[in-house]
């Protein structure tokens, strides 16, 4: 199972598109993919820390409330 957070969008940076994310996951040979959401409700979270760098419109690192995810439990 491979999961993608992507990081990128801040000042003067759009981030990945669609076609960036396709890429990327024919790179890694996926061969059912979903995508969720972007923007600061993407976070990656491992050992109830969040790992990655969610940026919101104000350039600042920040979340906001979401109603789906992907969970993967021990």
């Amino acid at each position: 199972m491979l999961f993608l957070v992507v990081d990128g969008r801040r000042l003067g940076v759009m981030g990945a598109d669609m076609n960036d994310l396709t890429e990327i996951m024919l790179r890694y040979h996926a061969y059912n993919a979903a995508n969720l959401d972007g923007g600061n409700s993407s976070v990656l979270v491992i050992d109830n820390k969040i790992v990655n760098h969610p940026i919101n419109w104000d350039n600042l690192e920040a979340t906001r409330p979401i109603s789906n995810g992907f969970t993967l439990e021990k």
